[in-house]
């Protein structure tokens, strides 16, 4: 007759550490989906120009008036 096996710790503890393993390989997989989602070429803005309230002439102002401007166009 073979002799039980013993165990070290008990199966609510088995059970708590499955499940924590599984919580953290879904946490893993949804962090790794969505960072591939968010630099994915097509979800960033490239190019985009909203349009602006004051129709401002930035030519006038860097080549005129010799104010540096702050955005590169």
């Amino acid at each position: 007759m073979e002799r039980p096996v013993e165990t070290v710790f008990t199966r609510r503890f088995d059970r708590l550490v499955r499940r924590g393993a599984a919580l953290l390989a879904g946490a893993f997989a949804l962090s790794v989906s969505f960072t591939l989602w968010a630099i994915w070429p097509s979800n960033e803005a490239v190019g985009y120009r909203p349009a602006q309230p004051v129709a401002f002439p930035h030519d006038v102002m860097a080549g005129q008036v010799k104010i540096d401007a702050l955005v590169k166009s």
